[in-house]
């Protein structure tokens, strides 16, 4: 996924007129529950036994929480990617603003970021670099009220995270095919999502999610803004530092507004370090807290 550009922007904000934030309801025992559950799969590499149990466990898991789940398949340089998009099931009914919430949950199949070079070709366990943004989505779809006045669509990617390697060569792969498939949805009812979300590599320990420099403006102030109104300011750090290919670009090329929250300043990123040690509980609280309430008020200004 990932290069790096050091940037500087101006600070934002959004939602003075609100009330205030009110989401202490997020799970984040469930979500890290789900983490573990992930992990002790092994890694989701493409093609192995740990991917095909990963798609059982989350369909299981995310249909016993009350929502639908379909897989949306597709084949790219040979290889295929599955995707599951998860829906409540009144999800499309009504003319109700549409989030979408995206998290990949395949581990890398070299640990090519390892400082060790023997460990170069091992698989990356994928802790904090895919177990923890599922867990976050997992989370939400425990906790969110289903009163909520949007239209929440979660998605699991495949195939983010073979950039490089033969033969999926691309970042991504997951993501692009839901995002075409969202815009050719588009040219037949003229509704594609409002608000595209990306959760990666939001479980480091040490948790510091800056602003990502690709990502709508509008959708960042806001869910800024929320972070700070909750004293969430040290852990999403309001300016932006990185510029990341990740899994909110094929929604923005496909003329969709997306952001990236992604803590890209992690050590154990591609390396064989990357386990359930790199999750933790507290971090995903503070983001599906933060997430949670970003709904919650976006349904209230539209």
């Amino acid at each position: 996924m990932k290069r790096i550009v050091l940037i500087c922007i101006l600070l934002g904000c959004w939602f003075a007129a609100f009330s205030a934030v009110s989401a202490s309801e997020f799970d984040g025992s469930a979500a890290y529950d789900f983490a573990v559950q992930q992990l002790a799969l092994g890694p989701r590499t493409p093609g192995s036994e740990a991917h095909a149990a990963f798609l059982t466990l989350a369909e299981g898991a995310f249909s016993r929480a009350g929502w639908t789940v379909q897989r949306l398949s597709g084949v790219k340089n040979g290889e295929t990617a599955i995707n599951l998009i998860i829906e409540r099931p009144d999800g499309a009914v009504g003319d109700r603003p549409w989030i979408v919430l995206g998290a990949h949950y395949d581990s890398r199949l070299n640990a090519n970021e390892d400082p060790v070079a023997a460990n170069r070709t091992e698989p990356v366990p994928g802790g904090n670099d895919g177990a923890s943004g599922v867990a976050l989505l997992y989370g939400l779809a425990k906790s969110l009220d289903r009163s909520v006045g949007v239209r929440v669509t979660l998605v699991l990617f495949d195939l983010e995270d073979q950039g490089g390697i033969a033969p999926y060569d691309e970042w991504c792969i997951g993501s692009k095919m839901v995002a075409s498939y969202y815009k050719n949805q588009a040219r037949q009812t003229g509704i594609q999502p409002d608000a595209v979300v990306i959760l990666d590599m939001i479980g480091d320990p040490e948790l510091g999610i800056y602003r990502e420099n690709f990502s709508d403006p509008e959708l960042s102030d806001e869910i800024w803004a929320v972070a700070a109104e909750s004293g969430y300011d040290k852990q999403f750090v309001n300016r932006a530092r990185f510029s990341v290919y990740d899994d909110h670009i094929p929604f923005i090329e496909a003329g969709m507004r997306a952001v990236d929250l992604i803590d890209f300043d992690d050590p154990e990123w591609h390396t064989v370090r990357d386990d359930l040690t790199n999750v933790s509980q507290a971090s995903l609280q503070v983001v599906g807290e933060v997430v949670l309430t970003w709904i919650e008020r976006y349904s209230e200004k539209e």
